[in-house]
């Protein structure tokens, strides 16, 4: 440990990454961990096609877990001209593994992203829901796809207060509702989500985030980081918190 934590040059960080990587694999070539972290360090280094051989290894050693094929999709994702190769990755992950919800949302999202397909992360989105209706995390991700599509707005909304009816501990969808509202010049209403939220979920960090950000919007910046002042000293290790602080001053 004293070795990395005394490294200043990034690139030297990079390199001892992967050697550590590449030799806790010599002395056992099933640490699966050893496998992730010799992809990422190589990611990290710009070594993608190195990174790529890597990930097509561990899928090679590991064929049933399903993690290696969505990890390696998420790499090639983010390569230019990679994309369809990550879409073919990911829906030979869902034929193998159908239950998979990870894989579901992972290429949904993808879809999403790519110009003409949203229609086809919807219906994606949607089929997941169906099949797995309890999994909030696939309705979150279906209502920002609808809000960032043009006149799709109120089908955010229904959405959004379905899920809060369903799981009114969510705060994420809470969150989604009050932004969107905010978006819609609703700001009123957001404010009393937000407030709501505030209260039930005093002890959580998004609660913070939530509404600092709505005051933001308000233009109170002031009242915003006296917000997030108040959420760091209650949750210091919170790294959004603290980014969000730091953006402001």
């Amino acid at each position: 440990m004293g070795i990395i934590t005394g490294t200043d040059d990034p690139v030297g960080r990079g390199r001892l990454a992967v050697d550590l990587a590449r030799q806790a694999l010599a002395w056992q070539p099933a640490n699966v961990y050893g496998w992730a972290l010799w992809r990422d360090a190589l990611a990290k280094q710009g070594a993608f096609e190195a990174a790529e051989s890597v990930g097509w290894e561990a899928i090679h050693r590991f064929p049933e877990d399903e993690q290696w094929r969505n990890q390696l999709a998420l790499l090639l994702g983010h390569l230019p001209g990679r994309e369809s190769d990550a879409e073919q990755l990911l829906r030979e992950s869902i034929d193998r593994f159908p239950d998979d919800v990870v894989a579901r949302t992972q290429l949904a999202l993808l879809l999403g992203d790519l110009a003409g397909r949203e229609s086809d992360a919807e219906r994606l989105l949607r089929e997941t829901i169906a099949r797995f209706p309890d999994d909030v995390v696939v309705r979150n991700q279906l209502a920002l796809l609808l809000a960032d599509l043009p006149g799709r707005e109120s089908d955010a909304e229904r959405l959004l207060r379905e899920t809060i009816d369903r799981f009114p501990d969510n705060v994420f969808a809470r969150a989604q509702l009050a932004e969107l509202l905010i978006v819609l010049d609703r700001a009123d209403e957001a404010t009393a989500i937000v407030e709501g939220v505030f209260s039930r979920h005093l002890e959580d960090e998004a609660s913070f985030d939530l509404r600092a950000r709505l005051l933001y919007h308000a233009g109170d910046v002031e009242a915003a980081r006296d917000v997030l002042l108040s959420g760091v000293k209650r949750f210091p290790t919170d790294p959004i918190l603290r980014t969000h602080l730091q953006m402001l001053d």
